[in-house]
């Protein structure tokens, strides 16, 4: 695949991949589609927010940076769906861009494809009709996917990841928490000439009660492949609040 080298960061953000779901047998590797965007600010401003929606589900992954996106920087998204679903037009993109003191306009793509590409946020000026991106050539990243299984023998309320080098952190939400017992998939990457070892930070939300909630993390990570189970309380071993699990095929 081609490299995107023009306004590409050394160290880019990562998005979740929490559009593929399972609520009992996690999702193998073989078992969902995966897509990687690049995404590079030529608004002339900074981004404040982006989303990225599946028009499908509705489910919504809000991804956050501290200070925004400046202009001309860049981070990588990755997400995922289920291997038998349409990827054609699956995903929306919207974006806030500050256009002045307290002043913000916000833009939206809606008919985004599961695929490896580049797109440029575009200036109000280079806008061709309602189109605000423009498409450019694929780009290599190396990309790692988790199963997490919640067996907290309780509701997972919140779950976030961080790159522990860029700080960009990912909010993923989903719509009366994760069960106990439900399995969710997360995929993402990190540009492939990176160290993907310790990467991430997961940190999760554990209802421990009525309006009681108690937050738990782990914040050595890899970029790789494997299955997570977030523990109960009385499973837990010293400071380490999840475990790896090998899956028998």
């Amino acid at each position: 695949m081609k490299k995107l080298v023009a306004l590409f960061l050394a160290v880019a953000m990562l998005l979740s991949c929490a559009l593929a779901e399972t609520a009992e047998e996690p999702a193998d590797e073989a078992a969902v589609q995966n897509g990687v965007y690049n995404i590079t600010n030529a608004t002339g401003a900074t981004v404040a927010d982006v989303i990225l929606t599946d028009n499908v589900t509705g489910s919504s992954i809000a991804i956050s940076r501290e200070g925004g996106l400046k202009d001309g920087e860049s981070m990588d998204v990755s997400f995922c769906i289920p291997a038998g679903e349409d990827g054609h037009h699956r995903l929306t993109l919207q974006y806030t861009v500050e256009t002045g003191e307290n002043q913000y306009t916000v833009y939206s793509f809606s008919t985004l494809s599961i695929e490896e590409v580049g797109i440029t946020l575009l200036a109000a000026d280079a806008m061709t009709g309602a189109t605000p991106i423009a498409f450019t050539g694929a780009l290599e990243s190396q990309d790692g996917y988790y199963v997490l299984r919640n067996t907290t023998g309780a509701t997972v309320s919140d779950v976030i990841l961080t790159d522990n080098v860029t700080g960009a952190r990912i909010a993923i939400s989903r719509e009366g928490g994760l069960k106990d017992g439900e399995s969710m998939d997360i995929g993402f990457s990190i540009p492939a000439d990176e160290d993907g070892h310790h990467r991430l930070t997961l940190q999760y939300t554990v209802e421990t009660g009525e309006n009681q909630y108690t937050v738990y993390s782990f914040t050595t990570l890899s970029i790789e492949e494997a299955t997570i189970e977030l523990l109960s309380p009385d499973a837990i071993t010293g400071a380490t609040p999840i475990r790896f699990v090998v899956d028998e095929k």
